[in-house]
């Protein structure tokens, strides 16, 4: 379904891309992440479930419900990942893309800030967040047609984040796969690279199995002024499975 409006009927004199997320805004997203993959990965052992063989759907869906838990607790298990600082997590909303062609596109999980960011103005404030898509990656959903080809390109070509700067894409790994080498070599095969234009590049202080980042230039423009769409930067984080 496409939006009613377009150009600056619906955008207005909004002032794109909005400001880029602090790395702290960042890295507390990380590890919430990661503190709720650990406890979900625990109660899968613990219920007898094999997390490995259960959808993508109904691993972030579980996923979330565990970081609306560590979200609303006090003090948190996170620390920085609370109420105060952040909204309640998003999960499968409906967004439009860039163009308000489409109105239903469904990220899996967006992080938002509790109080409207300085630079952010009231009319695109609603698409301002921290935007993750999340796949498996094991034998049935190889990294190139399932990570890079359903969920990577989605921010490279506008359907996603397309009012950010950064964005995230989450592995669920199932196969050993690690960063950097697995992303990279798949890249590399990947036509065009949806716009590469750095990476993967290891995040500052953290393991590169664990997190690297690629740059990514957007060939599209914002309808309301023309404005070419500037380079997003795309964090990897990756969230590993062990018997």
């Amino acid at each position: 379904m496409r939006g009613l409006f377009s150009g600056r009927d619906w955008l207005g004199m909004a002032s794109l891309p909005h400001p880029h997320l602090s790395e702290g805004f960042i890295r507390v997203t990380e590890s919430a992440l990661r503190e709720a993959w650990q406890r979900l990965c625990r109660k899968s052992h613990g219920a007898g479930a094999a997390l490995s063989a259960a959808f993508e759907d109904q691993i972030t869906a579980d996923l979330y419900q565990v970081l609306e838990e560590l979200r609303a607790t006090t003090p948190s298990p996170v620390p920085g990942f609370s109420d105060a600082q952040f909204a309640p997590v998003g999960r499968e909303g409906n967004y439009p893309d860039s163009t308000n062609d489409s109105i239903d596109k469904q990220p899996d999980l967006v992080f938002k800030t509790a109080r409207v960011r300085a630079g952010v103005d009231s009319v695109t404030n609603g698409f301002d967040g921290l935007f993750v898509e999340c796949k498996p990656v094991d034998a049935r959903h190889p990294i190139r047609s399932h990570y890079c080809d359903k969920g990577l390109v989605k921010f490279a070509d506008g359907r996603y984040a397309w009012a950010m700067r950064e964005a995230m894409m989450v592995a669920y790994v199932f196969d050993g796969s690690e960063l950097p080498d697995a992303l990279g070599k798949s890249l590399s095969s990947v036509r065009f690279s949806y716009g590469l234009v750095a990476g993967p590049i290891p995040c500052t202080g953290l393991s590169s199995r664990d997190c690297c980042e690629t740059f990514h230039e957007r060939t599209f423009s914002y309808p309301h002024n023309g404005a070419p769409a500037e380079t997003i930067r795309i964090r990897h984080v990756w969230l590993y499975f062990s018997k």
